[in-house]
């Protein structure tokens, strides 16, 4: 399915374009409490002057050609009304939130709060109770309906 594919799956869950949709997005001063599910996936990109804007990293000449890929993880997550998001993160903001979640239960919702912007961003994680079973429940069952971040590739 490859990115465009996923852009497609994206636009049919209520997202695509430059609006977020099922993607999360923070600005500085926002916060979203969330439950991770499934697997993160691995996302490599690099930045392409030509086209002013991150391009999916295919190996071999693509890094001759842009140079070290940045890796980027995507995870599933239902926000706190039980919708489906996908969420792109760091690699730094995926190693806070993995220790989070390692320390108080992969069930657990976790609070991210974004300051900043562009290279002065700082994030701060906390975990805010556990998930019941019909929460987990429901949030494995539109992962299983879902396809994105299994065919992305990385």
């Amino acid at each position: 399915m490859g990115w465009k594919g996923a852009r497609e799956a994206a636009k049919q869950y209520g997202g695509g374009g430059g609006g977020g949709g099922m993607f999360v997005k923070l600005k500085d001063g926002d916060r979203i409490t969330v439950l991770f599910g499934g697997t993160p996936h691995i996302c490599r990109k690099h930045w392409d002057e030509g086209e002013g804007r991150s391009v999916f990293c295919a190996g071999g000449e693509c890094c001759e050609k842009h140079g070290p890929a940045r890796s980027s993880y995507l995870s599933y997550c239902h926000d706190d009304k039980g919708n489906l998001m996908i969420w792109e993160m760091s690699h730094t903001l995926f190693e806070m939130i993995g220790e989070e979640l390692e320390d108080e239960g992969f069930d657990s919702f976790v609070q991210v709060k974004r300051k900043g912007e562009r290279k002065n961003t700082r994030y701060s994680v906390t975990a805010r109770g556990s998930a019941d079973k019909r929460q987990i429940a429901n949030l494995d069952a539109d992962i299983e309906e879902s396809e994105p971040l299994t065919t992305m590739g990385g």
